[in-house]
């Protein structure tokens, strides 16, 4: 069973394949309507992958 941070890293990298995906999603798209919906997407996964970075780099273990 993994431990709060290992997670947190695991959801971390999973946002980034998921982030890919919407990548080329994002590259592949025709109508501008939906290029913005998109668009909204890459960054709401963006501000995800920002927050678990920080988190991962601010984790504080607990002393035990």
């Amino acid at each position: 069973m993994n431990n709060a941070i290992e997670n947190v890293k695991t959801a971390a990298h999973d946002l980034q394949h998921a982030r890919q995906h919407i990548q080329d999603a994002l590259n592949s798209v025709e109508k501008q309507e939906n290029r913005t919906k998109i668009q909204g997407t890459l960054s709401a996964i963006d501000n995800a992958i920002t927050s678990a970075q920080q988190t991962i780099n601010n984790y504080m273990e607990s002393s035990k």
